[in-house]
């Protein structure tokens, strides 16, 4: 089993959605975001990457539920 690792980042994700990839770059599995993120994801099991859509997902709800009580 191997931990997820961060070095001091907050990442702030704006609204390009061409700065959102996913890639392979020397054979690792990588989910991009903007030009100077990068989410190695070759070290995860399939129900880590299963959550990591879940929880993205939640969050695209979450978001959307806000814009439309905005317009409400």
């Amino acid at each position: 089993m191997s931990r997820t690792r961060v070095s001091q980042a907050i990442v702030f994700v704006g609204d390009e959605t061409d700065d959102v990839t996913l890639d392979v770059r020397d054979g690792q599995l990588v989910i991009g975001l903007g030009s100077a993120v990068a989410l190695n994801l070759d070290g995860a099991d399939q129900d880590t990457l299963d959550k990591l859509a879940v929880v993205a997902a939640q969050a695209a709800a979450v978001n959307r539920n806000r814009a439309l009580k905005a317009v409400a």
